[in-house]
Formats: C-alpha cells, structure tokens, sequence
C-alpha cells in the first residue's frame, strides 16, 4: 500500500487509506458536520448535504487521497492529501509547480469532539509525512472565524483571500 507517512499510529488510534467499505461512513460524517455548520449559519462544505456529493468522496478514495483515523472499527477522523492539484486547488491558487502537498476535507467526528484531536492531527501530519522539506496548502470560507482561528492556531500562515462566486476563501500554507 502506498503511505505517505512513517507510522500509521496517531496517539491510541489507527491511521489507513480509506477505502472502498469506508465511503459510506465517511460521506456521512462530512455530510453531517455540513448540516450542523449550515445551523450555525457558516457556509462551509454546503456542497456536501447535496447525497450526490458522495461520488466525490468515492473517487477521492478510488484515487488513494483519503485517509481515515480509526478507533478500532469507529471512525475518528477523516482527510484528504495529495500532492497534485485539483481544478479547486488550480482555482484558488494558481497553477503551482511545487513540493506542496493539499489538505482538504479534515474533519473529526463529533463524538471525539473538543478533544484538540483536529490541532494534533495537523500536527501528527506534519511530523510524520515522509517526504520533507515542502508545503501543506489548505484554504477554508473565508466567513469560517472558528476554522480560520484553529489554522492560525496550528501554526499556518495566511497568504490571501480568494474570491469563488461571491464567496470568499481564506488560503493558508505551512512549511514542513
């Protein structure tokens, strides 16, 4: 299996490649996490309470970009990594000829909620990648405060806003 990181142990849980099995589970976390955001009235991840988004999280599997965090068979956390750039990613930053690599779709299930699992799994990222020396691009809704904090907070450093069909997107990079 193709990993791109040193050790798949994040504190007591399991990281892996998501696979096939697992879009299901993850759709509907993210798919859950969308409406709770669309409660609170922030506009993060609307596209997701739309079920056909689901072919989008299967052919992130499909193409070995999703990871899942496990707590034996209970699903902890999910992200996506990759290297090369999407049409998104082409969209907000440019195209990019770089050692970057995309982190898209963190999200930690709301039973592991307030546990700093989201911070330290950033963190347990950026520690464990096992190429060095490059860029972790990410961005977020711009009107996301909390979103745009916690980046801040884990140590990534706002580059600029970008604007997508009237609604604005905050980018951040990391060098790892």
């Amino acid at each position: 299996m193709s990993f791109i990181f040193r050790m798949d142990q994040f504190n007591t849980f399991t990281i892996k490649k998501a696979t096939l099995e697992d879009v299901q589970f993850v759709f509907q976390m993210l798919h859950d996490i969308a409406q709770t955001l669309k409660q609170k009235g922030i506009q993060q991840w609307e596209y997701l309470l739309d079920y056909q988004a689901i072919l989008e999280v299967e052919a992130a599997v499909v193409e070995g970009t999703t990871y899942i965090v496990v707590d034996k068979e209970q699903l902890v956390a999910t992200f996506n990594l990759t290297h090369d750039q999407s049409e998104w990613d082409q969209a907000l930053w440019g195209e990019r000829k770089d050692d970057a690599l995309y982190l898209h779709r963190l999200a930690v299930h709301p039973m592991y909620r307030h546990q700093q699992i989201g911070l330290e799994l950033l963190f347990w990222i950026e520690k464990n990648l096992s190429v060095t020396n490059g860029l972790i691009r990410l961005d977020c809704v711009g009107e996301n405060h909390v979103l745009n904090e916690f980046y801040r907070q884990a140590g990534y450093m706002f580059q600029k806003t970008v604007d997508i069909e009237g609604t604005p997107f905050s980018l951040y990079e990391k060098t790892f």
